[in-house]
């Protein structure tokens, strides 16, 4: 199975790779995942995810997994000697998309 996670900058970068592997506009496909790390990123994993499962059905992929993410507020996390302070304001919403082609 494949599995892309959209909600790390890891995940992004496999997710780059492929789209510019087998995508003949690859510098498109690049300055989509660039805008992942925009403001309005839940968009933006919306349409790579797309593009994806596509190119999952194009590859005959068996089965693909896909983690997206919105965050919305303040997300923290503030490392001190012995203690570290996280803190979430906001919502946070993740999103699993499980693809099984036939």
């Amino acid at each position: 199975m494949k599995h892309y996670n959209l909600t790390t900058i890891e995940g992004l970068k496999v997710a780059k790779e492929v789209l510019t592997s087998v995508n003949p506009f690859a510098d498109l496909a690049v300055k989509v995942v660039e805008k992942i790390l925009s403001s309005d990123s839940s968009k933006e994993q919306a349409r790579i995810a797309e593009k994806l499962i596509k190119q999952g059905k194009e590859n005959n992929v068996d089965e693909m997994e896909i983690t997206l993410n919105n965050t919305k507020g303040l997300d923290m996390k503030i490392p001190m000697d012995g203690v570290e302070i996280t803190t979430m304001v906001g919502s946070k919403e993740e999103t699993v998309i499980k693809v099984k082609y036939k």
